[in-house]
């Protein structure tokens, strides 16, 4: 389960450092979705939203994430890697 606070909707278009700092649960997602993991099993275990409790919200999270994710190691490759060169790994005005 994350301690990374979630969005509802993942980022679309250039990678941000939302992206970086979402990376290990892009990764958790892309590997639950390739063995056949249920979303909704996916939801509590990786997103830790209970599908029960909020069924909309943990489908909406796991599907605009895993597109996301799978759009970072497909289409967005380029633009993640270079980003992630610049991006800091955390934000520093959050301290």
């Amino acid at each position: 389960m994350t301690s990374v606070r979630l969005e509802r909707e993942a980022p679309v278009g250039e990678v941000v450092l939302y992206d970086r700092q979402h990376l290990l649960i892009y990764a958790e997602l892309v590997d639950a979705d390739d063995a056949g993991i249920c979303w909704r099993d996916g939801a509590l275990d990786i997103l830790g939203i209970d599908p029960v409790v909020s069924p909309d919200l943990a489908h909406s999270v796991w599907v605009s994430h895993l597109a996301r994710a799978r759009w970072i190691i497909g289409d967005g490759l380029r633009a993640a890697t270079q980003a992630f060169g610049n991006l800091p790994r955390f934000r520093t005005d959050d301290r």
